[in-house]
């Protein structure tokens, strides 16, 4: 599956090695701890770290079909705003397609 992951991203087949090396643990857990200090313990992934002024997290988007050009941007800026209510922590609604294969 990460070899199809690769290919899809036009990346060389052998970036799939790295999945078993202990060099990138250090860096991996060093970000964990980053996303847990902004969006909570329980944050999982995706978690996006924001740098405003104060900075935040949140965990999310999780979207089946990612948007892309001026609707990522307005998709983007629609979650700045939302996310500068200091009271907002979720948002959810049933899933209606099927995760991209």
């Amino acid at each position: 599956m990460i070899n199809d992951c690769l290919a899809a991203c036009g990346l060389d087949p052998s970036l799939a090695d790295a999945q078993h090396d202990d060099k990138w643990d250090a860096q991996i857990l060093g970000s964990m701890q980053i996303a847990y200090a902004f969006a909570g313990q329980k944050a999982q992934t995706p978690t996006i770290v924001v740098e405003s002024d104060p900075p935040y997290g949140f965990k999310g988007p999780v979207m089946c079909e990612a948007p892309t050009g001026e609707e990522a941007v307005r998709f983007w800026d629609a979650i700045q705003v939302i996310a500068e209510h200091q009271g907002f922590f979720e948002l959810m609604r049933p899933r209606t397609a099927s995760p991209m294969q």
